[in-house]
This record gives C-alpha cells, structure tokens and sequence, in this order.
C-alpha cells in the first residue's frame, strides 16, 4: 500500500493518492485512488479525459500497448450513491506478452468537494508460465458491483457481482 500526497497552488489544490495492491504474484493487479480538492471542481467530462491522458501515459511509460479498439466506456451508481464515468481499456505488455486490463473511473462529490480518479489494473494472463487462457479473478475484485454492472460484457460471469474496489470508495 503507498500514499501520496501534494498541494499546488499556494494550498489552493489539494491532490492525494492512495494504491491498494492486490496480493497475487502470478496476476498482479492494483488500484490506484486519487482525490483533487481545489477551489472549483473539474468537469465530468474534463475529469475522464484527465484520466484517459493518465492511463495512455503511464500505459507507454511502462511498455504497454493499449487497445483502442476495445475501449469501452460508460456510467454506473456505486456504492455511495456517486455517478461515475468509466473507460476500459485492454492492452498488452510488449516485452513478455502478457494481457492486461484496465479501467479509469471518475466521479465528483459535491458533499466534501472533490474530484475523485481511480485507475484500475490487472494482469489476466501468465504465458511466462505456460498457463494458457485469461485468469479473470482479481480483475473482478476491482470492477465488481451489487447490481452486476459488468456480468453481461464478461459472458455472464458471476464473479463480477457483489463487492468490488472501486464500488466501495469512500469519498464523504
């Protein structure tokens, strides 16, 4: 677990973040929650795009080529009433060949004033060690909610229902 934490703008801006990592060598994932507290909230829509330019920066800064074809976006109710924005992306590690899969949430609480950004990450596969398929556990702990949001885009997968990471994110 790491935080982080900056302020800008003579103490104007306020951003803090907070990375949960998932304990599994074989297929690491993490979630990575950051809240922006300054004197006017960002746009929705200027929050996901912040967002999207994050997930592509840090993709190419790690060596993982992401795929824009299967991108998928849309909106969902969380567990503390919030409306969020989301995009998913899967994507590749260009050395080892491993796929990935990752998603960008965003919402807005108007109750404490802040911006808030969760990025999610999974590795699904492990040729490495010969396993062929997609391991799809943790990426369910991080996506999963009450309502089962994401059970139809997964071939009625089951595991994607019920308490997930980002479904649980208190922000008030």
């Amino acid at each position: 677990t790491e935080r982080f934490y900056i302020e800008h703008l003579f103490g104007l801006e306020k951003q803090s973040s907070f990375t949960y990592q998932v304990n599994n060598y074989t297929y690491p994932a993490y979630v990575t929650v950051t809240t922006i507290k300054t004197l006017f909230m960002m746009s929705e829509k200027d929050l996901l795009q912040k967002t999207i330019e994050t997930i592509e920066n840090e993709a190419r800064s790690q060596g993982l080529l992401l795929d824009n074809v299967s991108r998928i976006s849309g909106e969902r109710q969380i567990n503390n009433l919030h409306r969020t924005m989301y995009v998913i992306f899967n994507g590749t590690d260009e050395v080892d060949g491993e796929r990935i899969k990752i998603i960008g949430e965003t919402w807005n609480c108007g109750l404490s004033g802040t911006s808030v950004i969760c990025i999610g990450f999974a590795q699904v596969t492990d040729f490495s060690n010969g396993k062929t398929g997609e391991n799809l556990v943790n990426w369910a702990a991080i996506l999963r909610d009450e309502v089962g949001t994401f059970v139809k885009l997964y071939n009625g997968d089951t595991i994607f229902k019920g308490d997930g990471l980002i479904y649980n994110v208190k922000c008030h």
